[in-house]
C-alpha cells in the first residue's frame, strides 16, 4: 500500500468515526429510563474526572453514556450527523477545549449543547491555589494552619512567575500552529515538550529560565524539527501580545499548567520536616511526616492527574455549571 493509499484508508476510517458515534447512540436511545450521551474529545478518564461531579449533581437520574470522539474536529463531526429536530439536544453534550482557536481566528461550532472551555483546556481549571491546598490535607496531611497557608502562599507566588516564563513559549507555540493553518510547516506535536529542558528548580522551589529567550527558541526548533520559517521577531511579537491579556491561562496550554502543579507537589513531597519547621512564621511545628510520600509518587502522576485534581475542584467552574444546568433544567421541562 502507498503512501497515499494509506493516508486515504485512515482519512475513511476517521470520517467512518462520527457516524459510528452517532449510530451507537441512536441504538443506545431506543433503551428504557432517562439517557444522557457525553460526547469528549480526548481521554475519557481525564474528561470524566473533570466533568463528572456537576453532570451526575443535576443528571442524577440519568445513566450516562460517553464517548471519546478522538479529537474536536471529530465532536464536531458527530455533532453535524445528528438531526436535530428528531433528537433533544439536551441529552446529547458535545464537550470541547478551546486551545488556540480564539487566537487563530477559527470559526468552530456553537450551540446549545457545545461546551468549549473559556482556558486554553481543562487542566487550566484545576491548577488553583485551592486545588493545591485540598491535595496537601487529603493526600500529604497537613491541617489547617500558619504551615499549610505559609506552603500555598509560596505555591501562588511561584505559580505567577512560572505563568510569566510561559509567554515566550505560548508564543512559539501560536506562532507554529498559524504557520501550520498556513500550510508552511506540518503539524508539531506539542505533547513531547519538556518544560524541564527550558526551566531549571530550585531546591528552594524557584523557577528560571535555563536560557536567554533567543536560545529559548533555538532550542525549540533543534529539539522539535521545525525550520527556522519561524521567524524570531514574529515569536516576540506574539509575545508582546499575550502580555497584553491578564489570564494566562487561555495561552498556556493545560498540560503544561499539570507540570507545574505536579512539580509543585514533588517539591512539597522532597521537603523535610527540619525545611517546613526552619520559617519564623510556622509556630505550630510539624513532629512527623504527613502521609506516606512514596504512595504519592505512584498515585500523583501527569498520566493520572487529572483524575486526581479533577474531583477536587468544588466548586465546579462557573462556565460549566451553568452549561449542565441550562441543559438540565431544559431535558427536564424546567423554566429556568
Amino acid at each position: 500500500m502507498s503512501g497515499t493509499e494509506v493516508i486515504n484508508f485512515l482519512k475513511k476510517k476517521e470520517d467512518k468515526a462520527p457516524r459510528a458515534n452517532w449510530m451507537f447512540a441512536e441504538q443506545k436511545a431506543s433503551n428504557v429510563g432517562k439517557q444522557l450521551f457525553l460526547y469528549f474529545e480526548g481521554n475519557s478518564d481525564s474528561d470524566e474526572a473533570f466533568y463528572k461531579n456537576p453532570i451526575t449533581y443535576f443528571y442524577r437520574e440519568y445513566k450516562t453514556i460517553t464517548r471519546t470522539c478522538k479529537g474536536k474536529s471529530q465532536v464536531y463531526k458527530t455533532y453535524q450527523e445528528f438531526d436535530w429536530n428528531k433528537n433533544n439536544k439536551s441529552l446529547h453534550l458535545f464537550f470541547v477545549d478551546k486551545d488556540f482557536d480564539d487566537f487563530l481566528k477559527m470559526n468552530n461550532l456553537e450551540d446549545e449543547n457545545i461546551f468549549t472551555t473559556k482556558f486554553y483546556s481543562i487542566e487550566n481549571y484545576v491548577v488553583t491555589e485551592e486545588v493545591f491546598r485540598r491535595v496537601l490535607k487529603e493526600m500529604f496531611g497537613f491541617e489547617d494552619g500558619n504551615i499549610l497557608d505559609n506552603v500555598a502562599t509560596e505555591y501562588s507566588k511561584n505559580y505567577s512567575e512560572f505563568q510569566k516564563m510561559m509567554i515566550l513559549l505560548s508564543a512559539w507555540m501560536l506562532e507554529v500552529r498559524e504557520q501550520e493553518i498556513l500550510g508552511f510547516i506540518p503539524s508539531p506535536n506539542f505533547n513531547g515538550i519538556k518544560l524541564s529542558d527550558y526551566m531549571e528548580i530550585s531546591s528552594a522551589f524557584k523557577f528560571k529560565l535555563k536560557f536567554s529567550k533567543k536560545d529559548s527558541i533555538k532550542k525549540f526548533y533543534k529539539d522539535y524539527s521545525f525550520n527556522s520559517k519561524l521567524k524570531y521577531k514574529f515569536i516576540l511579537k506574539k509575545e508582546k501580545m499575550l502580555k497584553e491579556f491578564s489570564e494566562p491561562k487561555i495561552y498556556i496550554r493545560g498540560k503544561q499548567d499539570l507540570w507545574f502543579i505536579i512539580q509543585a507537589f514533588d517539591r512539597v513531597n522532597k521537603t523535610t520536616i527540619s525545611e517546613i519547621n526552619a520559617s519564623p512564621e510556622n509556630k505550630k511545628k510539624l513532629t512527623s511526616l504527613p502521609n506516606d510520600k512514596e504512595s504519592y509518587k505512584e498515585y500523583l502522576k501527569q498520566e493520572n492527574a487529572m483524575r486526581v485534581l479533577g474531583p477536587r475542584l468544588s466548586p465546579p467552574p462557573m462556565d460549566l455549571e451553568d452549561f449542565i444546568k441550562r441543559n438540565y433544567n431544559k431535558a427536564e421541562g424546567i423554566n429556568s
